[in-house]
């Protein structure tokens, strides 16, 4: 079912009581955030003007948080207050910070940040407070995905040599490889039992810009296609 209509609609993100859907809407003075319903009614504007890329609602339902595209040099993460209306910026000036994902209770956050030269992941507190450096690897790391039961964070990297996806204990430690380089491989998600991991990957495709979507099996056994392009 088609929820929009004559607008250059993206990154959706479902609100926990699975009623509303945030996304982003671009046009010629930039990108805003919108929530609509999810049978497409009560479509409304929350940010205007922003230059916003990913929105991720929180677990609680209260908040949504958002990146801006600052260019090259930086861009930052900020926290709309859907009872307030009131927006605060999580992090700081200098570096490109991106890719939010929560925590399953709320209390915090994982994100990606050049702050250290190359993109690792870290994490803050759901205020934007007491950022801790999580990844420590030569090839960076991106596009963190933390697991439905918190105990483990999925992210890309080139540190084996092609881009990979790669797991780790929420508190850093324990970091091992999940998918071979037999591809380059984008934006993993987790299943809601944690036993497997969806991931986005250019392997065995005919035309070098298309994308089909995987899944590994969290055990090690396993790599499965599930769309074809």
């Amino acid at each position: 079912m088609q929820l929009t209509n004559g607008i250059s609609a993206g990154s959706p993100s479902w609100s926990p009581d699975g009623l509303r859907i945030a996304f982003t809407r671009s046009s010629d003075s930039g990108s805003s955030i919108y929530v609509v319903g999810r049978d497409g009614s009560a479509l409304s504007e929350l940010v205007s003007g922003v230059q916003a890329g990913a929105v991720a609602w929180s677990p609680g339902g209260n908040t949504i948080a958002y990146s801006t595209l600052g260019g090259s040099v930086d861009s930052h993460m900020f926290l709309f207050d859907l009872t307030t209306s009131v927006t605060t910026q999580l992090t700081q000036p200098d570096s490109i910070n991106r890719n939010l994902s929560w925590s399953p209770d709320g209390s915090q956050a994982v994100f990606e940040s050049n702050r250290s030269g190359i993109f690792q992941i870290y994490r803050m507190e759901a205020d934007g407070s007491d950022v801790v450096g999580l990844s420590d690897v030569s090839g960076g790391a991106r596009d963190p995905a933390w697991s439905p039961r918190g105990t483990q964070i999925a992210f890309a990297s080139s540190d084996s040599g092609g881009l990979s996806i790669y797991l780790m204990q929420s508190d850093g430690s324990n970091v091992q490889i999940l998918t071979d380089q037999a591809g380059s491989d984008y934006t993993p998600t987790w299943s809601p039992d944690c036993s497997r991991v969806a991931f986005s990957s250019d392997r065995n495709v005919a035309v070098a810009s298309a994308r089909n979507i995987w899944v590994a099996s969290v055990g090690g056994s396993g790599l499965r296609q599930v769309s074809s392009r």
